[in-house]
């Protein structure tokens, strides 16, 4: 008894010191300037952090990162490419040594990301890098029939709070002259195992108008596999509303099944709220919606049982498209 107790006594002392001594000891400062190093290594590119850095081992490895930003190519039209408020993430160390991976936490807070295409026609998300070291001969990976790669598979993924905080994203193409920028972008996933339901929850603003987002998948694993999982979607926003209600396969082509509607209130205000208006005589190009059930397998989608209505006129019937060959193909029988 008196030995379990003093062992007791020691994996307490150990979680005492894991916990509170060994990240004060840890020199995070120096750490910075290392992270910054490599960065600049891996991109050609600057990396500032100029806030505080914390870190924690237990229960989880838990880090958190203040101000920081990173340089954009040069002669962009911003000085930094991205920059984020403040970047949270804590990870489960046990379920790590068979292969799974627990995420607790990742927030990102504030994130403002500017993707750029300069006159030249590169873009600024392609890095001044060393050249890719040769692939390993297929003797050094057990051959090619070998099983190699299953070793480090991903087993298990769960994501607990895992959470985009007021982001901002802006796509710039100087070539074009075209320019987009999304604000107010929140999200959040869930996801306890690959196995169990996936849900994601968002909304962003465009041209002034908020557009809502849900996706929710019966079976990731399934998805990743090849196999067929129950999948709904639903785009929310006052110009234009779109749902999808069925089944989704991925398997060398994406495949869905299922319910379709899309519905706009006015086309002529859909086109004026995507920049392209519409130079149209007369009032029509009004409410139009459309609804039935698709059937898509990659270049290949048919919309049966359809409803399709547009000012006053309504038709019943099908329609598909046929993208595969040299030519598309169109059928359509319309009531």
């Amino acid at each position: 008894m008196k030995k379990l107790l003093i062992g007791l006594g020691v994996i307490v002392l150990l979680l005492i010191v894991a916990v509170i001594v060994v990240p004060m000891l840890i020199p995070l400062d120096r750490y910075k300037s290392e992270i910054q190093a490599q960065a600049k290594s891996a991109t050609g590119r600057d990396l500032r952090i100029d806030g505080d850095i914390s870190l924690s081992l237990l229960p989880t490895i838990a880090i958190s990162v203040e101000n920081v930003g990173f340089a954009n190519a040069p002669g962009a039209s911003t000085p930094e490419m991205a920059t984020i408020d403040r970047l949270d993430v804590a990870l489960q160390i046990l379920p790590l040594i068979s292969g799974e991976v627990a995420i607790d936490r990742f927030i990102l807070d504030k994130p403002v990301i500017t993707l750029e295409v300069d006159k030249d026609g590169r873009p600024n998300w392609q890095f001044d890098t060393a050249a890719a070291a040769p692939a390993p001969s297929g003797d050094a990976g057990g051959g090619a029939g070998g099983d190699s790669d299953a070793g480090g598979a991903l087993k298990e993924l769960r994501l607990g709070d895992v959470r985009l905080v007021d982001g901002t994203l802006t796509y710039i193409d100087h070539q074009s002259g075209q320019e987009v920028k999304v604000s107010d972008v929140n999200m959040e996933l869930s996801l306890p195992s690959l196995a169990s339901p996936f849900a994601a929850d968002g909304s962003a603003t465009w041209n002034s108008q908020t557009v809502s987002l849900e996706i929710d998948a019966e079976n990731p694993q399934a998805l990743m596999s090849g196999e067929t999982s129950k999948l709904a979607m639903k785009v929310d926003s006052e110009p234009v509303t779109f749902s999808f209600d069925g089944a989704a396969r991925n398997a060398g082509a994406l495949g869905l099944q299922g319910a379709l509607a899309l519905d706009v209130p006015s086309i002529r205000e859909l086109a004026a709220w995507t920049g392209q208006p519409l130079d149209f005589p007369g009032e029509g190009l009004g409410p139009f919606n459309i609804a039935g059930e698709l059937e898509m397998m990659g270049a290949k989608v048919a919309l049966t049982d359809a409803t399709i209505k547009l000012d006053e006129i309504n038709g019943n019937g099908l329609f598909s498209v046929d993208a595969t060959g040299a030519k598309p193909f169109i059928k359509a029988e319309l009531s």
